[in-house]
């Protein structure tokens, strides 16, 4: 998967969401949402949808 860029979708308290167009196997873009928490240790992530 290539990384064209990323945006910052949501920032609620301790959880942050981030869009990564990514290309899939057939070279289409599609968006690659991260799902991050913040604990005592730094982001983790929590969940990834596409």
């Amino acid at each position: 998967m290539a990384r064209a860029g990323a945006s910052l979708i949501t920032n609620i308290y301790n959880e942050v969401e981030v869009s990564v167009p990514v290309t899939n196997s057939s070279g289409s873009l599609q968006p690659l949402v991260f799902e991050l928490t913040y604990g005592p240790e730094g982001y983790c992530i929590k969940d990834i949808r596409g």
